[in-house]
């Protein structure tokens, strides 16, 4: 079975991303990030390789960035466009809840700072965009 148009379009070009919305006991894990010029309180998440589907990459993303050996998809909330454009186009991010039952622990110390919970109530304000906020209230309250 070859992948729909929709991912290899993005694959190629290497623009299609994921995210991985994790909740524990009414809390979402962010990981503080450290980009060149600023810092945001970002899901697990990364771009996808090429040819492979964000399902599998939203898993990988989430064992390397937070070294969990028991992540699994629970479902998609849905998509947005990325920070990142180039002259063949820009980032699509694919935003699933993710669970596991495992600790998350620092796996990129170059990259992430700590990883911490939040409540809906005490959401850091740099996060990368306000529609994360939305995928966050989704995976909480269970909303469809």
């Amino acid at each position: 079975m070859t992948a729909p148009k929709f991912y290899k379009e993005y694959s190629v070009k290497n623009h299609l991303c994921t995210s991985g919305v994790i909740v524990r006991n009414g809390k979402v894990l962010l990981g503080h990030r450290v980009y060149h010029d600023a810092s945001y309180w970002v899901s697990p998440g990364g771009r996808c390789d090429v040819n492979e589907k964000p399902e599998a990459a939203v898993l990988r993303e989430v064992t390397e960035e937070i070294g969990v050996t028991d992540a699994r998809i629970v479902r998609k909330l849905g998509e947005k466009d990325g920070a990142y454009s180039d002259e063949t186009g820009k980032d699509k991010v694919i935003v699933f809840q993710v669970e596991t039952n495992q600790e998350p622990r620092l796996m990129e110390p170059e990259k992430f700072k700590e990883w911490r919970w939040f409540g809906l109530n005490e959401l850091p304000s740099n996060l990368p965009t306000q529609k994360d906020k939305i995928f966050f209230e989704k995976a909480i309250d269970k909303i469809p």
